[in-house]
């Protein structure tokens, strides 16, 4: 088995978990953490799946759930880049649980890019 290099952000993520970072260290890994959720909240709420008023907090709470685990992290299945993508992915799932707008988030989604027609027809 291979293993992936590691970025600079991972050795900062590593870092970080293991304690061992200056303060300078975390609070690069925490803006490097914090624009890797802003992109994901960005392209879902141009997909209809979250109302852009809504990205900050979702931003926010991704950032909170990043750190809250990243202790589970592993380095060599995912980079913390992607590690950090998939748990913004799934605090938009729970906004959308929460906000019971999935279903809407995902009626719009379909009519802003004509799929609507298709999907019927294929029914």
């Amino acid at each position: 088995m291979t293993t992936r290099p590691l970025t600079e952000i991972d050795i900062m993520a590593i870092m970080v978990k293991h304690e061992i970072a200056s303060e300078e260290l975390r609070e690069r890994l925490a803006v490097e953490t914090m624009r890797s959720a802003k992109i994901v909240a960005c392209l879902a709420a141009r997909d209809g799946l979250i109302p852009w008023p809504e990205v900050e907090d979702i931003v926010q709470a991704t950032a909170a759930k990043a750190w809250r685990y990243l202790g589970n992290w592993n380095s060599t299945k995912a980079s913390w880049l992607t590690y950090v993508s998939w748990i913004a992915k799934s605090v938009i799932g729970d906004y959308g649980r929460a906000h019971g707008r999935r279903h809407d988030a995902e009626n719009a989604y379909c009519e802003n890019n004509n799929l609507k027609g298709e999907i019927e027809n294929e029914q």
